[in-house]
């Protein structure tokens, strides 16, 4: 959805800088800015880490201030006021124009919290019939190739049940038992790996993950 809503013409024509930094769990103020001002310039090596954090709000702010920015924090999980106050406090200090915005994509609801958000968009599972689909178009490719192979539908739909609507749960599993071929042995494998049997968060796609890790070549493990 926020990758959608960057891309949209209507949002590249009101905002300028927009910029794009995959965050995951790695939520450190110094590794951030440099990322943020890579981003808003689109060229890399303007500023490295060993740079002091003062050169670097000083960038930040040469770079963004005055502009209207967009700027999407993908994939948050950081849930320590102090660092998330931090990073703000230094945006704010770059003094961009009124009306920049701040997206923050996460699964966490705490850190949806942290971050004051004035609106939370919270994305439902997909619906049964479009996750059957979803999986579908990974695992057989070709459009109602399935009804050729009534054993594996219906190894497949428990499969997906299994997903618990997450998209990139189902797009993985769908992938893999692609990968299988029509093999019912590989496909079942899958469906009663005991990878299942972690606990799990209802929207935590790590077994699912987890599962597509197990089945990679030591070498690509690494």
């Amino acid at each position: 959805l926020a990758q959608m809503v960057y891309n949209d013409t209507r949002v590249n024509e009101h905002f300028d800088p927009l910029m794009w930094v995959c965050v995951s769990d790695d939520f450190d103020v110094k590794k951030l800015i440099p990322k943020i001002i890579h981003a808003a310039l689109r060229r890399e090596n303007v500023v490295d880490e060993n740079s002091s954090l003062e050169y670097m709000i000083s960038l930040l702010n040469q770079t963004l201030r005055g502009k209207k920015f967009l700027l999407v924090l993908d994939d948050v999980w950081n849930e320590n006021h102090s660092k998330w106050d931090e990073l703000r406090n230094h945006l704010l200090e770059a003094g961009g124009d009124k009306g920049s915005k701040i997206i923050v994509t996460t699964r966490s609801r705490k850190v949806a919290d942290i971050v004051g958000s004035n609106l939370v968009m919270k994305l439902k599972a997909l619906p049964e019939n479009e996750c059957w689909r979803l999986f579908a178009k990974c695992a057989f490719q070709e459009e109602k190739k399935e009804e050729k192979y009534p054993r594996l539908k219906q190894i497949g739909e428990q499969i997906v049940q299994k997903c618990k609507g997450v998209p990139l749960a189902i797009t993985t599993l769908g992938c893999l038992v692609g990968s299988k071929s029509h093999d019912e042995n590989g496909w079942r494998e899958i469906r009663d790996s005991e990878v299942w049997n972690l606990d799990q968060e209802e929207t935590d796609i790590l077994p699912s993950l987890k599962l597509s890790y197990n089945h990679l070549s030591p070498q690509v493990k690494q």
